[in-house]
């Protein structure tokens, strides 16, 4: 199957500015960082233009290397009360807890859903299930190589894949054969970074 992400992105893309549109007011969404790197700045700008291009308003916070955890959580809480939406965008510096972190964000406000206690998809499992249900592929049953166990790719797509029905094999750099096990799978999700 070939997947044309950025048509199918234009869609969704479309989709949400329409739905922004008919609101009363333009939704907020803050972004809390600490000492970025140059690709979690990449990362921030894109985030950025794509909200502006739906009619999104972002506020983007970026805390010094020298923020403790603490820090970091009580601005959480107070920002959540302003914003629509926040994500704590990773990686975070070694010093801070990213666990206790994105425990802070109030599910009702996690736009990442990397709360352990949100309902809500995580963007890569949103996209993965979009892609699926747009080209009829039902994952109940399926065989699942996941490549990967990280927080923000491996650990929910294989969480979901295992939610909905799918037999789920996650792959590591201690995988003895992935090519046999990525050749055996149905679907193939790679989270693994270089």
């Amino acid at each position: 199957m070939n997947v044309d992400g950025k048509r199918l992105a234009s869609g969704v893309y479309e989709s949400l500015r329409t739905r922004v549109r008919s609101l009363s007011r333009a939704p907020r969404l803050t972004i809390v960082t600490a000492s970025p790197n140059l690709e979690t700045k990449k990362y921030l700008a894109l985030k950025e233009r794509r909200a502006a291009e739906v009619g999104i308003e972002t506020n983007v916070i970026v805390l010094a290397e020298s923020a403790t955890t603490e820090n970091v959580v009580t601005l959480v809480a107070n920002e959540a009360a302003r914003a629509d939406a926040l994500i704590v965008q990773l990686p975070l510096p070694p010093s801070i807890d990213a666990d206790r972190v994105l425990a802070a964000v109030p599910v009702s406000r996690d736009a990442d859903g990397l709360n352990p206690e949100s309902a809500v998809l995580s963007p890569v499992v949103g996209a993965i299930r979009e892609i699926l249900a747009r080209h009829g592929v039902l994952p109940q049953g399926k065989r699942v190589a996941v490549v990967g166990e990280g927080r923000l790719v491996g650990r929910p797509a294989s969480a979901w894949f295992r939610s909905v029905g799918a037999q789920v094999r996650v792959l590591t750099k201690d995988t003895a054969d992935i090519e046999a096990e990525t050749r055996d799978a149905d679907i193939i999700v790679s989270g693994a970074g270089v």
